[in-house]
C-alpha cells in the first residue's frame, strides 16, 4: 500500500492549513525529511543579533519540527489485521480484537511515529523528551505495566517451532497503513493562546496585547513559555517585524503554516518506506517474534509481573 495521502488545498501537489505559501516544494525537495528543513527554514537572526536570543529561537523552531510537525501534526499510522484465521499459533479472534483495541494502536503508532520521526526523517533527537513522549502511550494509565506486548502473543520462546509459527502467523495477518493529515490553521487570528492585535503597519501580533494561557497560578511566564510565544510572533506572521532591540536585522525563517507544509510535503515520498520499516518491526512490538532483527524500535524499561 502506498498510504493515504490528503491533498494540501493551495499548495501543488500537496496541501497544508491556513496562511501556507505556494512555494514549499523547493524546500521539501532536498534531503529526507526534516535534514534540508531545519537548516533552511529555521534562521532567526541572519544578520547576527542577541547570541542567546538567536540560539534559543533556533532551538525551538527545531524542536517545533520534532513535536508537533513530525510527531502529531502531518502524519499517523494505523495497524490492521487483514488476514487471520484459527487458532493455531495465534487465536485470531482475540489477537484481532486486541491490536484494534485503541490503547495497544496509540501504544504502537508511538512506537513507530519516534522511530520514523528520530531515526528516518531527521526531526527528533533521541533523547529523554521523545523517550517520555513514546511512554505516555507506552504505560498511559497502566503504568507501570506497559501495554506492548500484547497478551495474545504471549508464547513460549523456547519452542522453536511454535515461536516460527506465532511470528509467521503475525506478519501475514497485519496490514500498516500511514495516513497524511492536514496542517491545522495556523493564521494569526486563530493563533491559540495569543489574542492577535493587528497594527497598521504591520501584520504581525502586538505582544503587549498577548494572553497567554496557563494551567499554573504563577504570573512570571515560564521560560519556555517566552520562546513559544516568540515562535507565535517570528514564526506564524506573514511578514518580517521592525527590527528589535535583540535583532539586527529581519528574521528569516518561514511562518509555522510554511514549515508544517514543507514537512509535509516532504514525508510524503517517504510514505512506503516507513511503511515497510514499520511492517518489519511490527510484530516484533507486539511479542509475536522473538528474532532481535524484529525486536521493537523503544522496547519497554519496566516490566513488573
Amino acid at each position: 500500500s502506498s498510504g493515504v495521502w490528503h491533498p494540501v488545498p493551495g499548495v501543488p501537489g500537496g496541501g497544508g492549513g491556513g496562511g501556507a505559501s505556494s512555494d514549499l516544494g523547493s524546500f521539501s525537495a532536498g534531503g529526507v525529511g526534516c535534514s534540508s528543513l531545519i537548516s533552511t527554514m529555521c534562521q532567526p537572526c541572519p544578520q547576527g543579533g542577541d547570541e542567546k536570543f538567536c540560539r534559543d529561537i533556533a532551538r525551538e523552531c527545531k524542536n517545533l519540527f520534532c513535536n508537533p510537525i513530525c510527531l502529531r501534526l502531518t502524519w499517523t499510522v494505523r495497524t490492521k489485521v487483514a488476514s487471520c484465521q484459527g487458532k493455531d499459533g495465534i487465536d485470531c479472534s482475540r489477537f484481532r480484537s486486541e491490536v484494534s483495541t485503541k490503547k495497544y494502536q496509540k501504544a504502537l503508532a508511538a512506537e513507530f511515529k519516534a522511530y520514523g520521526c528520530s531515526d528516518m526523517l531527521s526531526c527528533c533527537d533521541r533523547d529523554n523528551r521523545l523517550l517520555d513522549w513514546i511512554d505516555n502511550s507506552l504505560y498511559g494509565k497502566d503504568f507501570p505495566f506497559p501495554r506492548l506486548p500484547i497478551p495474545s502473543c504471549s508464547h513460549n520462546s523456547s519452542d522453536i517451532e511454535l515461536s516460527q509459527q506465532v511470528c509467521s502467523k503475525c506478519k501475514g495477518a497485519l496490514a500498516i497503513e500511514v495516513e497524511g493529515l492536514q496542517c491545522p490553521d495556523f493564521s494569526p487570528q486563530k493563533a491559540g493562546g495569543i489574542k492577535p492585535k493587528q497594527s497598521d503597519e504591520t501584520a504581525f501580533l502586538d505582544l503587549s496585547k498577548a494572553q497567554v494561557r496557563r494551567s499554573h497560578s504563577s504570573s512570571t511566564m515560564r521560560a519556555t513559555e517566552k520562546l513559544r510565544l516568540l515562535n507565535l510572533l517570528y514564526g506564524r506572521a506573514m511578514e518580517a517585524p521592525t527590527p528589535g532591540p535583540f535583532l539586527a536585522g529581519n528574521p528569516a525563517f518561514r511562518s509555522f503554516p510554511d514549515r508544517c507544509t514543507a514537512f509535509a510535503l516532504a514525508v510524503q515520498r517517504d510514505v512506503a518506506k516507513l511503511q515497510e520499516k514499520f511492517a518489519q518491526h511490527a510484530c516484533g512490538c507486539l511479542g509475536c517474534c522473538d528474532d532481535p532483527a524484529d525486536e521493537c524500535f523503544f522496547p519497554a524499561l519496566i516490566n513488573i509481573p
